[in-house]
């Protein structure tokens, strides 16, 4: 069992990964993630997906300014409006 789990993928991809400069995390509760995704298998279960969602906060706490929050519990039109929003400010 490794202590850090996230800090080893980190320093094994360190070397020929370049970050990227903006990612979009659409956060949505583990349940109802589980159910739209039908709980066909462990990748969708919501136990598994509330593990994946803390480590994505980790992430996001050592390098906010790259993510850029989506709350995928609303509407497809709104998630699709805010993503396009998002682009819109930070591509050129």
């Amino acid at each position: 069992m490794l202590d850090d789990p996230l800090d080893y993928v980190r320093r094994v991809h360190e070397p020929w990964t370049r970050p990227p400069d903006c990612t979009l995390y659409f956060d949505i509760d583990p349940e109802i993630a589980a159910e739209r995704a039908g709980a066909t298998n462990k990748f969708e279960q919501a136990a598994f997906l509330e593990r994946v969602r803390e480590n994505y906060e980790e992430l996001i706490a050592a390098e906010p300014e790259r993510f850029v929050r989506i709350d995928a519990e609303q509407p497809l039109d709104d998630v699709r409006e805010r993503v396009e929003a998002v682009l819109d400010e930070r591509v050129d």
